[in-house]
């Protein structure tokens, strides 16, 4: 007969026994636990899958708008200048006028008086188209005065009817004309402004003044800027020189 040993069969039962406990009470939460974190990482990658996918798509989005809008903005610069072109073709048709061009050497901050220097010209007879606003996002004129005079601010709020009018800084004044400072006319202009011209303009046989572009002179009749819209009076400071 074969001899059982007692002592050998407890220990196994106790064995499977610890086992089941184990398994119940420690190795199956424990499992339960690393599949639900398992779980969670993969959810989590996946949903640092789809913030990613989610974030290129967005950016692939946002260049492709910005394109547009750069292509749209070029385009709305194009046809404000072939707009700017035709008006201020239109005005000088409609003047009547043959319109003398002259070139010039554009130099930052030469002016009026380099500009009358380079053709011979008196500075005098060349008008300059200056920008005034009351702030940005304000209220906005144009003044036309004689190359070597000054505008009077004060009789030109009284003229315009808008207070605390100031010089626009080159950015705003080329923002609402269209044009480059230097270059800036009373023509075919981006935004409707109010344009003041010192009376005593229209007492020269020719205008000297700028046609839109930096180092470009239009000659025309004072007779011109009556069909721009502007509005005569006396906006000089001071006396005037001559």
């Amino acid at each position: 007969m074969i001899e059982i040993n007692m002592n050998l069969v407890y220990t196994i039962i106790n064995v499977i026994i610890l086992y089941l406990l184990l398994r119940h009470f420690l190795i199956k939460p424990v499992t339960d636990i690393m599949e639900k974190r398992k779980q969670l990482i993969a959810d989590g990658l996946q949903s640092a899958q789809d913030a990613q996918d989610g974030a290129l798509k967005m950016k692939q989005e946002y260049e492709a708008a910005l394109n547009g809008a750069k292509q749209e903005s070029v385009q709305i610069v194009e046809n404000a200048r072939k707009s700017a072109k035709a008006e201020y073709d239109r005005i000088l048709e409609e003047a009547g006028e043959d319109v003398g061009r002259l070139e010039y050497r554009f130099v930052e901050r030469g002016g009026t008086k380099d500009a009358a220097r380079q053709l011979g010209l008196c500075e005098h007879d060349i008008v300059k188209s200056l920008v005034f606003d009351n702030g940005e996002g304000g209220q906005a004129v144009m003044a036309l005065m004689h190359g070597d005079e000054r505008v009077s601010l004060h009789k030109l709020q009284r003229l315009s009817g808008v207070p605390h009018l100031q010089p626009s800084s080159p950015e705003n004044a080329e923002r609402l004309t269209g044009y480059k400072p230097g270059g800036i006319c009373p023509f075919g202009l981006r935004s409707p402004l109010p344009v003041f011209a010192q009376i005593s303009l229209f007492n020269l046989g020719m205008l000297y003044i700028n046609a839109g572009v930096r180092g470009v002179i239009a000659v025309i009749r004072p007779e011109a800027l009556r069909l721009s819209g502007a509005v005569a009076g006396d906006i000089l400071s001071g006396k005037p020189r001559r």
